[in-house]
């Protein structure tokens, strides 16, 4: 099932372009400088934590506490909900790494924000023999 909640960060006006034509954009700067900067060019890290952990919400009320669900996502987006889960201040996502292909675990029981179990784990002999 897709879920548009679990989408990339929007990029609006730089989608589409090259490094090299937003290394110049004082947006682009004031961004990378302060990850709470907002403007028209980017979906806000707030807006990217509410819909990611409205998915959560949705999800569990779907499925149930004793529900399990697997959530297939992007890097910013899955890393400001780790960071949500773990009661952090979303200014601080980018510290947190997920990286391609990794796994995280969340134990998001109703009426909790969440707790990580697992954060950014890359199985060296694939996804079979660290779940068996």
């Amino acid at each position: 099932t897709t879920d548009d909640r679990l989408a990339e960060v929007w990029v609006g006006a730089w989608e589409g372009r090259t490094w090299t034509e937003l290394v110049e954009d004082p947006d682009v700067a004031a961004y990378l400088s302060d990850p709470l900067y907002q403007c028209a060019a980017i979906e806000s890290c707030t807006a990217v934590r509410d819909r990611m952990a409205d998915a959560v919400v949705a999800w569990r009320e779907r499925t149930g506490d004793a529900g399990v669900v697997v959530f297939v996502s992007h890097g910013d987006p899955l890393r400001i909900l780790a960071a949500h889960c773990m009661g952090l201040d979303v200014a601080h996502f980018r510290r947190l790494e997920i990286a391609p292909g990794s796994i995280s675990v969340v134990d998001a029981p109703a009426g909790h924000a969440g707790r990580i179990l697992l954060l950014n784990f890359k199985p060296a002999n694939g996804l079979r023999r660290a779940l068996a």
